[in-house]
């Protein structure tokens, strides 16, 4: 009887991995056979839960299966990146959040996840500029005209955040260190309270979202002088860009976006994002979010990923060279 050749035993490893590959396509093409549960990093009201709601209707009707909203708020989304980051790969948990989650690892001596190790990207669902809103009183009326009077006044303009740490407050330093002016931070534990002290004449500008911005400057008090977006809202279509105003190096602004734990099969990771994206085209959808002063901005899997590489890498540095910390 011969013996067989040594060689013969090697193709086992690439069946196997056919086989895991035909599994995964198999699961893909049954996927969803339960419900999926969408992870929401904020409370209930936010922008974040706002624009989960906004996909859910159609992703649940084209899915088939109920796509579930959980808000689990706390620790500047933390609580819910932890909770997602340890669920089964399967696609059943994903979890909606923003730019914290490539800030959070720069901020907090203690994280319970690894941001490129144990997250998939998905989908990247809307964007969301913020504006320069100063008072009433002070005698700026274009962005160049309020780095003029930042520079020749250093330290006498004070500007409020939510805390320290919040992706607003970063957008503020980042503006500074590209301008050289030197601001006074004035952090609050929320953003509610300190755009009442801007309406007051307490602190003497905000970089915040243009809703939030647009509910004072009704009274008169607070004035709009620019927007962080490459182009100009649709929603308030009369605000000058920062590019406009000749700071054409400058652009912030928050994304809420789709995550999936490590793992993740592909084409189920693909399949989410086909069905995200097709939530987005709707036109209420649309409408609904240049209401909220944002834009639908799907983006697939890769780009996401590219997205949070530079968003890490570009706040990673303006929070090492202002020593900021959250914790």
């Amino acid at each position: 009887m011969k013996s067989q050749p040594r060689g013969r035993k090697l193709p086992i490893v690439p069946l196997i991995a056919g086989g895991f590959f035909l599994a995964a396509v198999a699961s893909a093409q049954t996927y969803p056979l339960k419900p999926v549960h969408m992870v929401v990093s904020y409370p209930p009201g936010g922008l974040h839960d706002i624009v989960a709601r906004l996909v859910q209707p159609a992703m649940t009707k084209s899915f088939g299966q109920p796509v579930i909203v959980e808000n689990r708020g706390g620790a500047a989304g933390r609580i819910a990146a932890e909770a997602v980051a340890k669920s089964p790969n399967d696609g059943y948990t994903v979890l909606v959040i923003g730019d914290t989650l490539t800030t959070i690892p720069h901020l907090y001596k203690s994280v319970g996840y690894d941001l490129f190790r144990d997250f998939s990207p998905v989908a990247r669902l809307a964007y969301f500029p913020y504006v320069l809103a100063v008072h009433a009183a002070l005698p700026a009326g274009t962005v160049k005209a309020f780095v003029a009077l930042a520079r020749d006044k250093p330290g006498s303009v004070m500007y409020g955040t939510p805390g320290n740490g919040a992706p607003n407050h970063l957008a503020a330093e980042l503006f500074q260190r590209q301008t050289g002016i030197r601001l006074v931070h004035v952090p609050y534990k929320g953003t509610a309270q300190a755009i009442r002290d801007l309406a007051a004449g307490q602190i003497q500008a905000m970089v915040v979202s243009l809703t939030l911005a647009s509910t004072q400057t009704g009274s008169g008090k607070v004035r709009i002088l620019g927007i962080t977006s490459r182009e100009r809202s649709l929603l308030a279509p009369q605000i000058p860009t920062f590019a406009e105003s000749g700071f054409p190096e400058y652009e912030a602004g928050s994304f809420v976006a789709l995550f999936a734990p490590a793992g993740t099969p592909g084409a189920i990771v693909q399949r989410i994002y086909a069905e995200a994206r097709k939530a987005l085209l709707l036109p209420e959808v649309q409408s609904k979010l240049i209401q909220l002063g944002g834009e639908a901005a799907a983006a697939s899997a890769e780009e996401l990923a590219g997205l949070v590489r530079e968003q890490y890498e570009r706040w990673g540095k303006v929070i090492r060279e202002n020593n900021i910390h959250a914790d």
